[in-house]
């Protein structure tokens, strides 16, 4: 009798909704593999896309190529993609009025079921042995294609106030010189929650698990949504872990540069100070929640 499968594991959310601390607390239990984001992966062994700001290294400090996980399959990421490329989310959303819109988007080649399957077979490469793979890539698109490769797949959506997102994506524009519209990280962040509504209904007619998560609920009570998360009662050093918030010791790749900071875990709510200060974009966001 052969073991069971990895439970692939993939987390779907906006970027700065607080997806890289689920992620961190899955990862920091015994016989879990997290990837981070794994369709960014080629990229990183190729130095192109996100990740300049971190020299495209793993977490553990190191590039791809001499990293003890990811040398594994470094020599066959030049000819094996691992980022599913879609229209732009306004395109999407439009498509998403029609059936089968996600399996009837224009063709690529390698195929995006192609691609989902290079990932799978990456993971298997690098973890065969674990209970759990954690896959934190964020994207819609990549989630579905994912889940179809993977059958037995569970989607975990990180639910967040979209002022909160709008936020912490405001801040780390400012952070980077950028400039930065609150009005239109509001609309993006409202646009992205209803792609996000779209893909979970297309997912949930192919019977994929999908799990609606509120970022206030597993930040206060992290041990309880990781035992659930994994279907396993925590040992003391595990309940340990989940105080911190720490990579250090894993082989994501990265997504963020706050994936390099070990810090202690706890909810972030400045986002109502800023808007208590802003009551026209404060009602904004309030009035697009209530739209998604």
């Amino acid at each position: 009798m052969t073991d069971p499968a990895p439970r692939y594991i993939y987390i779907l959310s906006d970027k700065r909704s607080g997806s890289t601390v689920l992620e961190n607390l899955l990862a920091q239990m015994d016989g879990v593999f997290s990837s981070g984001e794994l369709r960014l992966l080629q990229g990183h062994y190729l130095k192109k896309g996100a990740g300049e700001d971190w020299n495209w290294n793993c977490t553990c400090g190191v590039n791809i190529q001499d990293c003890e996980i990811w040398s594994r399959v470094a020599s066959s990421l030049v000819d094996k993609p691992t980022l599913i490329p879609h229209p732009p989310v306004q395109q999407l959303l439009k498509r998403s009025k029609q059936p089968a819109w996600l399996d009837s988007l224009p063709e690529i080649h390698p195929t995006r079921n192609q691609i989902a399957q290079n990932c799978l077979e990456i993971l298997q490469d690098v973890a065969p042995n674990a209970s759990h793979w954690i896959d934190s890539s964020k994207d819609p698109v990549q989630a579905y294609f994912m889940a179809k490769a993977a059958k037995n797949a569970r989607i975990l959506i990180v639910d967040r106030s979209l002022r909160a997102i709008a936020y912490s994506k405001y801040k780390h524009k400012k952070r980077k010189g950028e400039s930065a519209s609150m009005p239109k990280l509001l609309i993006e962040v409202y646009r992205n929650a209803l792609l996000r509504k779209a893909v979970k209904k297309e997912l949930e007619l192919l019977g994929v698990e999908v799990r609606l998560l509120r970022y206030e609920d597993f930040i206060q009570s992290p041990a309880q949504f990781v035992s659930q998360i994994l279907e396993k009662q925590l040992s003391p050093s595990e309940l340990d872990r989940l105080k911190y918030f720490d990579m250090s010791l894993q082989h994501s790749i990265a997504g963020t540069p706050s994936r390099f900071d070990k810090k202690e875990l706890k909810l972030d709510e400045s986002w109502r100070v800023y808007y208590s200060k802003k009551t026209f974009f404060n009602a904004l966001g309030a009035w697009l929640e209530r739209r998604v």
